[in-house]
C-alpha cells in the first residue's frame, strides 16, 4: 500500500531537505494544505523532482460553516474553495479535501449549502478533480450532500482521529454506507477528547478495528499520516521514521504488507 505523510508536520524546515528525508525513508508521497497566500507551485515541483506524489490538497476549513449561510460570506467561502480546485488542477493534484462543518455551534444542512457544493462539484467535473468530504463533528452534513448530489467526483476522506474524538462512534460508524465514496484517509491519534494529531499508537484509536472495517469494504490505500510533531519535538528525521513505522504496522493489519 502507498504511504504518504503530511508535509507541514511541524517545525522550521528546508523544503528540499525534508523531501529528501521523506523519500529516503520510503514514502510514496505527501499531502498539503491550500493557502491562498502561500506559493504552492514550488512545493509541488520540488516533490515531483524527488519522485513523490502530491496525493491530496486540503482546502481551507476555517469558517467552513459559512457554506450553509444565506449571505455573502457563504459565497466568498464557496469561491475560495473553487479557487482551490482550480489550483489543484493546475498543479495536477487529483483530489481536494473539504470539511462541511466545524465547531460546537454548527448550522443544519440546507439547500443553500447543497447548491454551493453542487457548484463546486461542477468545477471539479470540469477539471477532473475529486472533492473528498471528511468525516468531522458529525456525519449529518456528509449524508445530506451525498443524498443531494450524484457525481463520480464527489468522494470521501475517512479520518481515523475524528471518529475517535469528535463523533466518538468508532464501533457504530457505518463504513458500508460510504464504501462507494471512500478514496483516501487521514491517520493520526488522540485520547478521545481532543483532535491532537498525535503519532499513531500513542492514543486510543482502535486501528485494528478500523482496518478490519476498511478492508471489509475494499479500501486498499493509500495510507496517509496527518500526525504532527508539535507535542513531541522529535528531530525531523526521527519523526519521519516513527510515522513510517506506524503506517507500516497499520498496513500489516490489512494483511498485505509485503505486496
Amino acid at each position: 500500500m502507498k504511504k504518504n505523510i503530511y508535509l507541514d508536520f511541524g517545525g522550521e524546515f528546508s523544503l528540499n531537505e525534508r523531501l529528501t528525508k521523506i523519500k529516503a525513508r520510503g514514502f510514496d508521497g505527501i499531502f498539503i494544505f491550500y493557502d491562498e497566500f502561500r506559493k504552492l507551485e514550488p512545493i509541488v515541483k520540488a516533490a515531483k523532482m524527488h519522485a513523490l506524489d502530491v496525493e491530496t490538497m486540503h482546502l481551507p476549513f476555517k469558517g467552513c460553516n459559512r457554506i450553509w449561510s444565506d449571505d455573502e460570506t457563504g459565497e466568498e467561502y464557496k469561491n475560495l474553495l473553487i479557487d482551490g480546485v482550480r489550483l489543484a488542477s493546475k498543479l495536477a493534484i487529483p483530489t481536494v479535501i473539504m470539511h462541511l462543518v466545524g465547531g460546537l455551534n454548527r448550522p443544519r444542512p440546507n439547500e443553500i449549502g447543497a447548491k454551493r457544493i453542487a457548484e463546486i462539484i461542477k468545477v471539479c467535473e470540469e477539471h477532473k478533480i475529486s472533492l473528498a468530504l471528511e468525516n468531522v463533528r458529525e456525519t449529518l452534513h456528509n449524508d445530506y450532500i451525498f443524498s443531494k448530489i450524484k457525481s463520480p467526483y464527489l468522494k470521501m476522506c475517512f479520518d481515523f482521529g475524528h471518529v475517535n474524538c469528535f463523533t466518538q462512534n468508532t464501533y457504530e460508524f457505518d463504513f458500508e454506507t460510504y464504501c462507494e465514496y471512500l478514496i483516501c484517509c487521514h491517520i493520526h491519534d488522540n485520547d478521545g477528547t481532543f483532535d491532537h494529531h498525535h503519532l499513531p499508537f500513542t492514543g486510543n484509536v482502535d486501528y485494528k478495528y478500523i482496518v478490519e472495517k476498511l478492508k471489509a469494504i475494499g479500501f486498499n490505500g493509500p495510507l496517509t499520516s496527518e500526525a504532527r510533531n508539535d507535542d513531541y519535538g522529535y528531530p525531523e528525521e526521527d519523526f519521519i521514521d516513527k510515522v513510517f513505522m506506524a503506517l507500516t504496522k497499520i498496513e500489516s493489519y490489512f494483511g498485505d504488507e509485503n505486496e
